[in-house]
């Protein structure tokens, strides 16, 4: 059994200025590599800027991912071709009584695949593609690192 530790590594940049509501910016940078930066900030409703990437969408973000990337892993597995994949997911946060703190309640994936085969073949196939997408929770390293609950509901379409 293989136990191997893979690591990984981001940088974050903050400057105190331009001074913002509630007395300092919340305007960041990430990076890690050679990929492009990602513009920071707090979400919208903690005084943040809009335009920018907040760490709630950053967490939906990281879910949806890591949700599709194993998704299509079992799938190609499986040898079930996938066409095409697209995802709109959302969470919602509960705050706590005290308005400062809160967690997410749930985290909701509504993937939709195009699967290529043949009308013979579907029955079959959509019954295996149902029972890959509930064993992405057992393999997908973000949902099993998680306590939020994730709820996927699977749309599929066939293409010949």
């Amino acid at each position: 059994m293989n136990h191997s530790l893979h690591s990984f590594e981001i940088s974050i940049h903050w400057n105190p200025s331009p001074r913002k509501k509630g007395g300092y910016t919340r305007d960041h940078i990430l990076s890690t590599g050679n990929a492009e930066i990602i513009h920071g900030s707090a979400a919208k409703q903690f005084h943040g800027n809009p335009d920018s990437w907040n760490p709630e969408q950053l967490l939906i973000s990281a879910v949806a991912q890591c949700h599709m990337l194993t998704f299509l892993f079992l799938a190609n597995r499986s040898k079930i071709r996938i066409a095409s994949y697209t995802d709109t997911a959302t969470g919602s946060i509960r705050m706590d009584k005290d308005g400062i703190g809160g967690e997410f309640e749930v985290i909701n994936l509504y993937p939709t695949i195009t699967v290529a085969c043949k009308v013979a073949e579907r029955e079959n196939i959509l019954e295996q593609l149902m029972h890959l997408d509930k064993d992405v929770s057992k393999y997908c390293f973000i949902r099993r690192s998680i306590l939020t609950p994730v709820e996927s509901k699977l749309v599929v379409n066939w293409s010949d």
